[in-house]
């Protein structure tokens, strides 16, 4: 399924930051990229990133970003999805002549009819006609395979071609399987586990400390997936002697400093070690009892910062420059989270304070005072309806927000909308005229049917509240059968505690996980329920 981010919270227009002129207006000298909205304002082959169409290049889809791309085959190019999924409620197909890939490294792209299968590992040849290995890039039912001379007493190095054994491989976590028996070497109850958009090598554990850093064991599993729920191409490929593994770009690198993402001890410079803060095994100062600075604790050798943050700078941001920007591990003038004072605004290029730009004049959306979004270096309320109030639609040719009685929102099955009242007809009075009264409650005010725990059924018998939109669980796919959950929206997103721009149902809960595992590098919805989980 493709959705829209419907916070925008990637929307920093470096594009226009870069061409922007003060005053006067916004140019670019490179006339190959265009502005855009969503993918689908680009030619194929390019995405909209920062609200410009940019190529990016890829080998597989798990380096496209985001949601509802893919990889193209023929260009190696990220795209919008080509097939296989819906957008707006209608089907994606293929043109005559080309199929869907439905597995593989390019999975969700079109192809020619009479192609070979695409890949770049075993796992991706699965459901492939032209056989299940994959020989330079294509499938294939064999691939040309190194082999152990046998001496059968012959004198001879080489023995008769039926006597040939395949040279054997070495297995690790997040080895691409296609089968149990690949992972053997992995011990007692090594499984082929469906990590992501592949299936991976992972051992047996029964709690956290089974599992190597990186890794925490899946209790509903009992097997070490890793931390990020990703199997990361470094990890598929071990790395060469003296690099190591960054588990978020999927790249080996030198070793790193304070903060950065660590498998292992090794991975980290200056004797620093490894530990996990949150859920993100991290490098941090090494530690015996007592030399942690006093808003961090010694635990297993590492110091962790209490807040569940790490802190590239080292605490060392205050007074004038209170502002750390991780990437270079310096402190700031201001940055996202440290505004300037009144009448000032901050230079993201500089992270330093600057004039305010004219009322209604911006670079990026924090520049837009009393909220809003930036677009085309002016403030603009929205640019769909999830950036709206409940009750109200984005009307994009002026991207103001404007009443709706029915806008965000969705009634149960069998019953729509009243344009008039705004409440589902026919819609509850009670729980009771719900169909699962045990586990259901009446939004009194709209009419709506839903789930006391937060989850929900698309187009079901169970709604989520106005302005909230059904999604998939965000850990469906290491168990599909977990419900779908209601989403709702923070006025602060930075601020997990800030008040409910788009609240739950009452008496549910608004949890953003973003804060907590927005370091994944993965991207979370906040979500109603009756508690954190």
């Amino acid at each position: 399924m493709i959705t829209l981010d419907p916070s925008y919270k990637q929307r920093t227009l470096v594009f226009l930051m870069l061409c922007f002129v003060p005053l006067i207006a916004f140019s670019c000298d490179d006339e190959n990229e265009s502005q855009c909205n969503t993918d689908q304002n680009c030619a194929r082959g390019q995405l909209c990133i920062s609200s410009a169409c940019s190529i990016v290049t890829c080998e597989n889809i798990s380096q496209c970003p985001g949601t509802g791309r893919t990889c193209l085959s023929d260009l190696n190019q990220c795209s919008a999805k080509e097939c296989g999924d819906e957008l707006n409620g209608v089907s994606l197909q293929c043109e005559a002549g080309l199929v869907c890939n439905m597995s593989g490294s390019y999975l969700y792209s079109c192809s020619p009819a009479n192609a070979p299968t695409a890949c770049t590992m075993d796992i991706d040849c699965t459901m492939a006609s032209e056989g299940t290995s994959c020989c330079n890039g294509s499938c294939a039912s064999m691939c040309d395979t190194p082999i152990i001379p046998i001496d059968m007493g012959t004198g001879g190095d080489t023995p008769p071609v039926d006597m040939m054994v395949p040279m054997p491989t070495a297995v690790n976590l997040c080895t691409p399987c296609t089968n149990e028996a690949i992972c053997a070497d992995l011990g007692e109850g090594a499984k082929c586990t469906a990590i992501g958009e592949g299936n991976f090598c992972t051992s047996a554990c029964g709690d956290h400390t089974d599992c190597p850093t990186g890794f925490n064991c899946f209790s509903t599993l009992g097997q070490c997936i890793p931390s990020n729920f990703e199997c990361a191409a470094c990890q598929q490929t071990p790395c060469e002697a003296g690099q190591f593994c960054n588990i978020n770009s999927g790249e080996c690198g030198p070793p790193q400093d304070l903060c950065g993402n660590c498998s292992e001890d090794a991975a980290c410079a200056d004797g620093r070690v490894c530990r996990t803060i949150g859920m993100n095994p991290t490098c941090v100062q090494a530690c015996d009892t007592v030399n942690c600075p006093a808003d961090m604790t010694c635990t297993d050798g590492g110091c962790i910062p209490n807040s569940g943050v790490c802190d590239p700078c080292a605490g060392t941001c205050s007074g004038g420059t209170p502002y750390c920007i991780e990437e270079e591990a310096r402190c700031a003038e201001c940055g996202p989270t440290s505004p300037c004072a009144e009448g000032l605004r901050c230079d993201l290029m500089t992270y330093m304070c600057t004039d305010a730009l004219p009322n209604g004049m911006c670079v990026v959306d924090t520049d837009c005072q009393g909220g809003g979004l930036c677009f085309n270096g002016t403030c603009v309320e929205c640019f769909q309806d999830s950036d709206c109030a409940a009750r109200n639609t984005c009307n994009t040719d002026s991207f103001t927000c404007e009443y709706s009685a029915c806008g965000g929102v969705e009634c149960q099955t069998g019953s729509s909308c009243d344009a008039s009242s705004g409440r589902c007809a026919p819609g509850c009075n009670t729980n009771t005229d719900c169909v699962l009264p045990d586990v259901m409650d009446c939004n009194t005010a709209t009419g709506q049917c839903y789930y006391i725990d937060g989850s929900c059924e698309l187009g079901g018998d169970a709604v989520c509240a106005p302005g909230g939109q059904c999604m998939p669980n965000i850990f469906s796919f290491l168990d599909p059968t977990l419900p779908a959950q209601c989403t709702c929206a923070k006025e602060d997103p930075t601020d997990p505690l800030s008040a409910d721009r788009i609240p739950c149902h009452t008496g549910q809960t608004c949890t953003d996980l973003s804060s907590i595992l927005g370091d994944l590098g993965l991207e979370f919805d906040a979500t109603c329920g009756e508690g954190l989980f």
